[in-house]
């Protein structure tokens, strides 16, 4: 069967599209019913949307859990090519606003905090108790467990450190635990239950540069421990970031072609700002370049623009805007500045 423990959409908006494709990838898993499927609410998802489609999606075998209060306590799932029971005690996102709970008044974030873990520590020692008999013993959960590993594009979650949960209070009769939230792939250590984050199946942004994704492969039965495998993805362009000397190198680069098939972030060193048909030129040169951020050793650590001798300030901005970005600004950013610049001028 298949987990899937939150963040199906990056929007709780999504485009049609983007849920067309989702429901016809679950229909061809599920094979009506002979792979049941699991899916939870993310932090990301709009979590009575996701569950909207449920009274159909379960008659092909797919479960679809938007909110905690919809899965009180572990629900029992027939697994046919397993010829085997699974019992799958599940946590969607479990935000306040989710849990339809306050659960502190206090605004001290260690407090908050404390709270969290014991609302969290309650319910899985709920589901502990109620486990069904003779069935693999399955928990999954949109949670961010203390000690994961974030790779800085993941849309936060918790309020400072409030929305943790703490390892010590994972679900203990669970023979594994399935999380979500956390984009790199990654297993809890020092854990009474194993536990692992799967990660996304692509890359969000250039701080997941060099990541390998995959999906993560779980073999269990009744009462033994599980062999889990991670297995590697092919699928998505990779992102690569180019840190180049010199213009000539970044177009040795983009000629040879180096990582032709990638997302690619540059940062190169210049001694003058380049020109657009420069910039025209590289991006024609490699169509995966999205980001092309000049360096200039001269300017660094230069503080923001003020008028001086015959220039007027706005001029002073565009030269300052143009070493910085490499461009020259729009009308519209320089009216923007002129306008803050103006306001300050108010305050003081």
């Amino acid at each position: 069967m298949l987990v899937t423990a939150g963040d199906v959409f990056d929007s709780v908006n999504p485009p049609a599209r983007a849920e067309e494709m989702f429901y016809w990838a679950l229909e061809r898993i599920a094979q009506r019913g002979r792979r049941p499927v699991i899916v939870l609410a993310g932090n990301h998802d709009n979590p009575e949307r996701l569950r909207a489609s449920d009274p159909l999606a379960r008659s092909c075998g797919i479960y679809l859990y938007g909110v905690p209060a919809e899965a009180p306590y572990p629900v029992r799932i027939p697994v046919p090519a397993a010829n085997c029971d699974l019992s799958a005690a599940v946590l969607p996102y479990p935000s306040e606003r989710r849990l339809n709970q306050v659960l502190t008044e206090r605004a001290d974030e260690e407090v908050m905090q404390q709270a969290y873990a014991a609302k969290v520590q309650a319910v899985w020692e709920y589901m502990d108790s109620r486990w069904q008999p003779g069935c693999v013993r399955i928990a999954a959960a949109h949670v961010y467990m203390a000690g994961g590993e974030e790779s800085g594009s993941e849309r936060p979650i918790q309020v400072g450190g409030a929305y943790t949960v703490p390892k010590t209070i994972l679900p203990s009769q669970a023979q594994y635990m399935a999380l979500g939230h956390l984009h790199r792939p990654q297993a809890l250590h020092n854990t009474s239950v194993p536990a692992r984050y799967a990660g996304s199946p692509l890359c969000y942004s250039f701080s997941e540069a060099g990541q390998t994704k995959s999906v993560t492969l779980v073999d269990v039965r009744p009462e033994q421990q599980p062999k889990v495998e991670d297995i590697p993805l092919s699928c998505g362009r990779p992102l690569v970031r180019w840190q180049a000397d010199s213009l000539e190198e970044l177009q040795a680069w983009t000629a040879a072609p180096r990582d032709p098939h990638a997302w690619v972030d540059v940062e190169v060193h210049l001694c003058q700002a380049l020109t657009h048909s420069e910039i025209q030129s590289i991006r024609q040169a490699h169509r995966g370049i999205l980001h092309i951020r000049p360096v200039f050793p001269a300017t660094e650590g230069e503080q923001a623009p003020q008028a001086h001798g015959n220039q007027t300030i706005d001029q002073a901005f565009r030269r300052f805007y143009e070493q910085k970005k490499g461009v020259q600004p729009s009308e519209a950013v320089v009216k923007m500045f002129l306008a803050m610049l103006e306001t300050e001028g108010e305050d003081h």
